[in-house]
C-alpha cells in the first residue's frame, strides 16, 4: 500500500467529522505546532533559543541612532 497523501487524508478523515470535532482536530494541531519540534504542549522554552534571530536586521546599524528614531515615533515625531 502507498504512502497516504495530505490530500487523500483530508478528504477521508478530516472531511467527515462534525464541524466541532474538526474545530477541536484543528486547535490541537495548531498548538503542537506552536510547542514546536518536540511537538509537547506547554513545553518550557529557553530564551537563549532567540539567540542571533533578526540579527540581519540589525547589520550595520547604530545601536543609538534607531533607539533615537523609536522616541521620535513614539513622541509622534515621525
Amino acid at each position: 500500500m502507498g504512502a497516504t497523501t495530505v490530500d487523500e487524508l483530508y478528504d477521508r478523515e478530516i472531511r467527515t467529522p462534525s464541524l466541532p470535532e474538526r474545530l477541536d482536530l484543528a486547535r490541537r494541531i495548531l498548538n503542537e505546532a506552536a510547542a514546536g519540534d518536540a511537538g509537547v504542549e506547554g513545553r518550557a522554552r529557553s530564551l537563549l533559543e532567540l539567540q542571533g534571530v533578526g540579527a540581519d536586521l540589525w547589520s550595520g546599524r547604530d545601536a543609538q541612532d534607531y533607539v533615537d528614531q523609536l522616541r521620535r515615533e513614539w513622541n509622534g515625531q515621525t
